[in-house]
């Protein structure tokens, strides 16, 4: 499920209308359907160096992942009894849940568990446990537990919800992120469950399988405020690509797109979804031909 690894469940959308239902896949196909829950947010992702320190194996910020490994561990002690094959299992996500798919085909701990996959809207990214300090920092800090001679006993002994409520309060920028590895939750390269990066296992070949990766048109549309302005929307542009900016701003400009709002849609959607979705079927189709890449652009009525 998606997310950005900081919230969602497997039902998203509610009993009567889940999000992530897999009875019509069941209905449409030879298939059994699988769907788990995972620690998100803090719980599944936090990275710091004190939960690195615990235990005989160095291993921080992938919780959420090993979760789903189990998951995976379940299917291939359990899925005959449901009519599936364990020598047949396709992982596939939304999102985030696309960027976990590609972090497990990389893992060295998935091999032999995960035979297809598939990504819709998400990337081969991850950061390192330094990159992901800083937001962990700011939110012990914000938690009150910097400083504290047990930083892990502090954060244990509060309430879940407590930490929750602190993650919305420490600021994660200006809700338009441009690449997706700068998301405070996500895979980390903590040298167990991650060795090197999905983005450098893909293209190394670790685990050549079948591939279906792909994004949707105007995917950032809903997150895209309705009064960008051609000031705000280069200033959007310099904050994020730096030095590099009026390269970007040749290649996206208001005279293509019509409007700043739809050309700060079209530079978002492209770096956040289209590109990623491209390099990792190129990365990938390097080593298996049998990679399918989609692009969906069907518009609903009225949709905004």
């Amino acid at each position: 499920h998606g997310g950005a690894n900081a919230s969602g469940w497997s039902g998203n959308g509610g009993d009567d209308a889940p999000l992530f239902d897999g009875q019509p896949l069941v209905e449409q196909g030879d298939v059994v359907v699988v769907t788990m829950n995972y620690r998100v947010g803090a719980f599944g992702f936090l990275a710091h160096p004190a939960l690195a320190a615990e235990g005989p194996i160095a291993k921080t910020g992938n919780y959420g992942l090993l979760d789903q490994i189990a998951g995976l561990a379940w299917v291939q002690e359990n899925i005959a009894a449901f009519g599936g094959d364990p020598d047949r299992v396709m992982v596939f996500g939304e999102s985030a849940g696309a960027i976990d798919t590609c972090a497990l085909i990389a893992s060295p701990l998935t091999s032999g568990m995960i035979h297809a996959a598939g990504m819709q809207s998400g990337a081969c990214v991850s950061q390192t446990a330094a990159e992901r300090l800083p937001y962990a920092e700011s939110l012990i800090a914000e938690l009150g537990c910097d400083g504290q001679p047990d930083v892990l006993a502090c954060l244990r002994a509060l309430d879940p919800q407590t930490i929750v409520e602190a993650q919305l309060a420490v600021d994660t920028g200006d809700g338009v992120v441009i690449g997706l590895e700068t998301l405070p939750f996500g895979p980390t390269i903590d040298g167990h469950v991650l060795t090197q990066s999905p983005a450098t296992a893909l293209a190394l070949g670790v685990a050549p399988m079948p591939l279906l990766v792909g994004s949707n048109g105007d995917e950032t549309k809903p997150a895209i405020p309705l009064n960008v302005t051609q000031a705000s929307y280069e200033a959007r542009v310099q904050n994020a690509f730096g030095d590099d900016a009026p390269i970007v701003l040749g290649h996206y400009h208001p005279d293509t797109y019509g409007t700043p709002r739809a050309t700060l849609i079209a530079l978002t959607t492209d770096a956040n979804f289209t590109c990623p979705a491209r390099r990792a079927a190129r990365a990938a189709v390097a080593h298996d031909p049998r990679v399918y890449r989609y692009f969906f652009t069907h518009a609903l009525d009225g949709a905004g």
